[in-house]
């Protein structure tokens, strides 16, 4: 199976991008910080990255790591928004040691490529499309977005960078472009 990675810091586009995806028909994997901090503020938990970094951080590899495992066998080619990668990168942001079995669980995961999106302008961060208020600010997320790229290049993750364009289907367009041209060659 070939695991495709949608990638960038806060603010790119990336769930977007991967909603579109799914319209036109390729499998897809949900984003697990998301999807977490969703739960938490459901549930009325406080485990979220700007209140116990730590503790997010784990539940967002288990719930990445059972997302992965969620894929049907017989899909050839998965897209994930985000990957086991992200919490590396998070951590290496807080200068905060990446665990021997994050690095393991990273290295058996066997992802092919990501394409990195780059962050939309400052006037789309006030709010997430979801309308929840963004907790860090855009030049925190910049940095963000810098860890991302130089930790998935460390990790020997084959990056594709896709700038911002409008309307997201023209940006969707430029990863199926590459996406067909690895399917050709």
């Amino acid at each position: 199976m070939r695991k495709i990675l949608i990638a960038g810091g806060p603010c790119s586009g990336k769930t977007a991008l991967v909603e579109e995806l799914a319209r036109r028909s390729y499998y897809t994997a949900p984003e697990a910080a998301l999807s977490v901090i969703n739960n938490e503020e459901r549930t009325g938990s406080n485990i979220f990255p700007w209140t116990d970094f730590e503790e997010f951080n784990k539940r967002v590899i288990e719930l990445q790591m059972q997302n992965e495992a969620a894929i049907p066998q017989e899909i050839s080619l998965a897209i994930l928004d985000r990957s086991l990668i992200d919490p590396a990168a998070y951590l290496r942001r807080r200068d905060i040691p990446i665990p021997s079995y994050l690095d393991d669980m990273i290295t058996r995961a066997q992802y092919e490529q990501a394409f990195i999106l780059d962050m939309l302008p400052k006037s789309y961060w006030d709010k997430t499309k979801s309308g929840m208020l963004r907790m860090q600010s855009y030049e925190e997320g910049e940095r963000i977005h810098w860890f991302m790229r130089v930790t998935y290049r460390n990790y020997g993750i084959k990056t594709t960078s896709i700038p911002f364009v409008s309307p997201i289907e023209t940006r969707v367009d430029l990863v199926e472009i590459s996406l067909k041209d690895k399917t050709l060659g």
